[in-house]
């Protein structure tokens, strides 16, 4: 990426004029009664998002948290809006009470007006901090480690271990149930359930990530494909034993960011990185009908489940491939949380809650006192980081919660970039994910758990390959890597 760093920036440029200009030329008619403010926010927010394209030096990957949130604004907020306006009757094919709401609330304009007013404070506000802080508080001097000769008992260790891990686990998940979405709760003696889920979840994917960073440091192509293959192998079993339909989007998610932060993204890779979304936007629907089976057939085999829901979605006799993959891009495209959150928020007349939030769960009073979902219901919803803000303190907060968390993550970036870590590249993945998983969901009920989890994961990958570089607390020897 850093070998052609002016084509991306710019590229990137063109393409911000592009969708905001045709988006304001093919939803200005339905944004009646706010023809002018409309035209304003989306020049300012055309502008804010140039500038974010040039900000920093002349890679983009030293500023790549800015871009994360930048590009998670412009995709799941803004595009979204402009294609959920011209094409309302799409939220239709998701189907569901939810739906149908965000549809009537879809022709409404000043509830329309209303959402891409909080998305554009949040994302001026997003984009000014960035192009201040970056400017005032560049990235400095960056250190290399070099490598050194413990990294191949390392990658022999872990291509071992780490698939032994994964069936282990993968068993003992499936046979606790433990973490079945759209199912009760599993409660096991001594807080085994959390256990259980946050290694499978959490802990391997990080010990997957250092298996595939330092192949791919050394140039260990059997070892790289196989840490590849374990990414995939995980995911595809999540979603089987869990019934969860974004592990393996999720998973692949994080394999970009890990081709961006080692500057190693290049058109094999990003043909790989297409290859395997399409394969998981085409098992998206499998999946979609096998937790519908799972949640209303108590029992029923996992193959059983699986072969039956393949049969309904692509071979039965009832079977429609075009409109299932319709379907499919649909509901992916609306499991990116971003301004449907904002129709149904600010559409709300109880909002916001000011002193009241501190006497409720957020998370919770989004998916049942806003979305309308019963008591009963068991999954919850996330508002976004926009919604969360907007729910407790309106659009004042939006405006100074977003400044205050792109200064925060900016100043985090900085930071990490400067350790002296073995597995200082798998801590700036899992940072840039976490910035934009936090951006999209919001603040969870309670975040020092997946904190501690993360920190706790993070420390384990450290203290492993630390163990066959000689030592725990051996420093890793560092050269000046400098800026481009």
């Amino acid at each position: 990426m850093s070998e052609r760093p002016n084509f991306y920036r710019y590229t990137c440029s063109g393409l911000v004029l592009i969708i905001f200009m045709a988006g304001w030329l093919g939803t200005r008619s339905a944004v009646t009664g706010f023809g002018l403010p409309f035209l304003g926010l989306n020049s300012l927010c055309m502008g804010m998002g140039i500038l974010i394209c040039l900000t920093g030096r002349r890679d983009p990957s030293t500023v790549l948290p800015v871009w994360t949130i930048a590009g998670l604004f412009i995709v799941a907020f803004f595009l979204k809006f402009y294609w959920l306006m011209l094409l309302p009757e799409s939220v239709l094919i998701v189907g569901g009470d939810v739906m149908k709401s965000l549809y009537r609330k879809l022709h409404d304009p000043s509830t329309a007006y209303m959402a891409f007013q909080s998305a554009s404070i949040g994302f001026i506000s997003v984009s000014l901090t960035a192009w201040l802080a970056v400017k005032k508080w560049p990235l400095k001097e960056l250190y290399s480690g070099g490598s050194g000769d413990y990294e191949d008992r390392v990658l022999k260790f872990l291509s071992i271990m780490l698939p032994v891990s994964v069936i282990l686990a993968a068993v003992i998940l499936f046979l606790s149930g433990v973490g079945v979405m759209g199912l009760p709760s599993i409660r096991l003696p001594f807080r085994m359930a959390g256990w259980i889920y946050y290694v499978w979840s959490v802990f391997l994917p990080v010990l997957m990530l250092v298996y595939l960073t330092i192949s791919d440091a050394v140039k260990r192509h059997r070892h790289f494909m196989f840490g590849i293959s374990l990414f995939v192998v995980h995911g595809v079993s999540d979603m089987m034993i869990r019934s969860s339909r974004g592990t393996l989007l999720k998973n692949f998610i994080l394999l970009f960011f890990v081709f961006l932060v080692t500057k190693r993204l290049n058109r094999k890779r990003v043909s790989l990185v297409i290859g395997i979304t399409m394969i998981a936007v085409f098992l998206f629907p499998i999946f979609y009908d096998y937790r519908s089976i799972r949640m209303t057939k108590t029992g029923v085999p996992v193959l059983t489940a699986l072969v039956e829901a393949s049969e309904t979605v692509w071979t039965g006799e009832n079977a429609k491939p075009l409109r299932t993959l319709n379907t499919a891009f649909v509901s992916i495209l609306m499991r990116l949380n971003g301004i449907e959150n904002l129709f149904h928020i600010v559409g709300s007349p109880s909002l916001p809650l000011y002193t009241k939030s501190a006497t409720v769960s957020i998370n919770e009073y989004y998916t049942f006192d806003v979305l309308g979902h019963p008591r009963s219901h068991i999954q919850g919803s996330s508002p976004t980081m926009v919604g969360w803000l907007y729910i407790v303190g309106g659009n004042l907060l939006v405006c100074v919660g977003m400044s205050a968390i792109t200064l925060v993550v900016w100043g985090v970036w900085r930071w990490l970039n400067r350790l002296n870590l073995y597995t200082r590249d798998v801590v700036l993945v899992m940072f840039v994910f976490w910035t934009f998983w936090t951006i999209m969901a919001g603040i969870p009920t309670r975040p020092y758990i997946i904190f501690m989890v993360l920190m706790g994961s993070l420390a384990g990958g450290e203290g492993l390959v630390r163990l066959f570089a000689g030592g725990l607390f051996k420093p890793r020897p560092r050269t000046p890597m400098p800026l481009q």
